[in-house]
C-alpha cells in the first residue's frame, strides 16, 4: 500500500466499482460526492493509474481497475478480519455474527426466542442485530455488512449472489379502519378497490414488496391511486387510522394490537408471500453454518401453512 493510501480510499473505490455509478456510491457512503471524487482522484494519482472511465452519463473501470478491485476488496477483508480477532480478544468473544431483520412486527416477537437460544449454546459468538428497510437490508448483505438477513422473498435477491431459505408463507391483506364501508367484509376481490386511495411504504424503503403490489393491481387492470408515499411502516398504519387511505400489508404487521384497523383478505394465489432468511455465497463466516442449521431446525413450525390473521 502507498505511502498515503487509506483503507477509507480503497472502501470508497469499491463502492464506486460495485455501483458504477458516484452519485449512488456517495449516497450510500453517506458522503458527499465531491469528497468522493477527490479521494478517488488522489488514490489514481498517487497509482499513477488510472481507475475509471467516466463521463456525464457512464462510470466504467478501466483494466487495470478491474484487477485492482479484487484486490482492494482483499485488502479490505483481511483488515476487517484483524480488527474483529483484535476486538474478539479484547472482549472475549471468538466469533461475531451480523444479523439484520425488516421493521416488520411479527420479527419483533420471533427473533428473541432465537437469539437467546443460540446465544446460551454458543457463548463464544456475539450477535449483533440490527434493522433495516428492505432496500437497506439488501445492500449491507451484497457488501458483507450483513452475514444474515430475515426478509422476503419479494426483496431483490439476486439468486446467482445469495442463498435463501423460506421458513413461513405469508399473505398480504387489505388494512382499512373499522368504520369503513368495506370492513364488514372478511374477503375482497381487487376490483372492489380501484378506485380507493393508498397509502403505501414508500418505494426506495421497500422497493420489491411495492412492485409486488403495484405488479398484482396491475394484473387486476388498474393503476392504485396512492395518495401518500411514508418511509415507515409505523407512519403507514398511522395514516391508514387517520382515515387517509387504506393499506395494503403483509400479515405478519400483527395489526392487532390496532384496534381501529381491520385487516381483510385478498383474493388471488399471488398474494401470497415468502419470508425468507438469505446470505450471501460463498460466506468466510465460520459460526454461520451453525446458525442456518439452528434457524432450519426450529423454524420447521413456520413451514407447512400460512401464517392467519390471528
Amino acid at each position: 500500500m502507498g505511502q498515503n493510501m487509506e483503507l477509507r480510499q480503497l472502501r470508497y473505490f469499491v463502492t464506486i466499482a460495485e455501483h458504477l455509478s458516484f452519485t449512488k456510491a456517495a449516497k450510500y457512503l453517506y458522503v458527499a460526492q465531491p469528497a468522493l471524487s477527490h479521494s478517488v482522484a488522489n488514490l489514481e494519482l498517487e497509482m499513477n493509474v488510472k481507475l475509471f472511465e467516466r463521463n456525464q452519463h457512464n462510470v466504467c473501470l478501466t483494466k487495470p481497475g478491474i484487477y485492482f478491485l479484487e484486490d482492494a476488496k482483499r485488502i479490505i477483508a483481511l483488515s476487517e478480519e484483524a480488527i474483529q480477532k483484535a476486538r474478539q480478544v479484547e472482549f472475549g468473544y471468538k466469533w461475531d455474527l451480523n444479523i439484520g431483520f425488516l421493521p416488520v412486527p411479527f420479527y419483533k416477537h420471533f427473533l428473541p426466542k432465537r437469539i437467546a437460544e443460540f446465544s446460551a449454546a454458543h457463548k463464544d459468538t456475539r450477535l449483533n442485530i440490527t434493522q433495516y428497510n428492505s432496500g437497506v437490508l439488501y445492500e449491507a448483505l451484497k457488501h458483507k455488512d450483513l452475514d444474515i438477513g430475515f426478509t422476503i422473498s419479494c426483496d431483490a435477491i439476486d439468486s446467482a449472489e445469495f442463498e435463501t431459505y423460506t421458513f413461513m408463507k405469508d399473505r398480504i391483506f387489505l388494512i382499512v379502519r373499522v368504520d369503513h364501508p368495506l370492513a364488514a367484509r372478511e374477503s375482497l376481490s381487487f376490483q372492489e378497490i380501484t378506485d380507493e386511495p393508498f397509502v403505501m411504504l414508500s418505494e426506495r424503503e421497500s422497493t420489491g414488496y411495492f412492485n409486488m403490489v403495484i405488479k398484482i393491481c396491475r394484473s387486476r387492470g388498474f393503476k392504485p391511486n396512492i395518495v401518500c408515499m411514508p418511509t415507515s411502516l409505523e407512519t403507514v398504519l398511522m395514516l391508514t387510522e387517520a382515515g387517509t387511505g387504506m393499506t395494503i400489508l403483509p400479515s405478519t404487521s400483527r395489526i392487532e394490537h390496532y384496534a381501529s384497523l381491520k385487516a381483510i383478505e385478498l383474493e388471488g394465489a399471488d398474494t401470497e408471500i415468502d419470508m425468507v432468511i438469505a446470505w450471501r455465497k460463498p460466506n468466510r463466516n465460520p459460526i454461520l453454518p451453525d446458525f442456518i442449521e439452528y434457524l432450519k431446525s426450529t423454524m420447521c413450525e413456520y413451514t407447512d401453512g400460512i401464517i392467519q390473521k390471528s
